[in-house]
């Protein structure tokens, strides 16, 4: 019974003795600094730096990098900002002249008046007098009258044969008879007609005047009788309102 004591005894103080050995092993091991691992070779891209241990002789020191140093970055340049294009000034806008309200003629009123005569080397000649008068604001009226100036004549009327033209417009007229045998030379109303032509208030025209008289006879003069088929006469007539 004493042997059993005693080596339970043994073996409790060789426990209590390994425990205290690992507690002291333990705390020998945290005591202890750690050594610095080396920094990988093959790490190119971090910069390599050698730590030595905190010394109160020792100053710690930086490897240099064998990086090349970036180039700088060169500031940017801010372009001027352009000055605004001026805006043309326009002339101020010429002042229009006063409107000159056209001229009013009053109505009936003669513009122009004259005539035309034929030069047949004869004793029998056709003269066209005309006239032109204001009809209204816009119309003009040309009255034409023919007569035939002779001294002894014997004429035979025949329709439509006294033909008169003005600005594109046309008439035919008949004539009278005529019977004369005075010794003095006379004077034969032929025939009148009038005819309508636009023509505005301040404004110009020529117009074309043209008289044909059928006659068809013969008629004596300085150079003895000749055969005389047509007398006529005309002329332009500037009519301005």
């Amino acid at each position: 019974m004493k042997g059993k004591f005693t080596a339970v005894l043994f073996i409790l103080t060789f426990i209590l003795i390994a425990a205290i050995v690992f507690t002291v092993l333990s705390g020998l091991d945290r005591i202890r600094a750690p050594e610095p691992s080396p920094t990988p070779a093959s790490d190119a891209g971090a910069e390599a730096v050698n730590i030595v241990p905190a010394d109160a002789n020792t100053t710690p020191y930086l490897i240099p990098s064998t990086e090349p140093t970036p180039a700088p970055t060169p500031a940017a340049t801010i372009a001027p900002t352009p000055a605004p294009t001026p805006v043309p000034t326009l002339p101020p806008a010429p002042t229009p002249l006063p409107t000159t309200a056209p001229t009013t003629v009053p109505v009936s009123t003669t513009l122009a008046s004259g005539s035309f005569s034929s030069q047949t080397n004869s004793w029998l000649n056709i003269t066209a007098d005309w006239s032109v008068e204001v009809l209204d604001v816009d119309r003009v009226t040309v009255t034409v009258s023919v007569s035939a100036t002779s001294f002894a004549l014997h004429y035979a009327a025949f329709p439509r044969s006294l033909n008169i033209s003005l600005d594109g417009q046309y008439v035919s007229l008949d004539p009278p008879s005529i019977t004369y045998d005075g010794g003095e030379q006379a004077v034969h109303a032929l025939g009148t007609t009038s005819f309508t032509v636009q023509l505005p208030a301040n404004s110009s025209k020529v117009l074309a005047l043209q008289v044909e008289w059928q006659f068809n006879g013969e008629m004596g003069g300085p150079n003895g009788r000749q055969m005389l088929p047509v007398i006529e006469c005309g002329g332009s007539i500037n009519v301005t309102r």
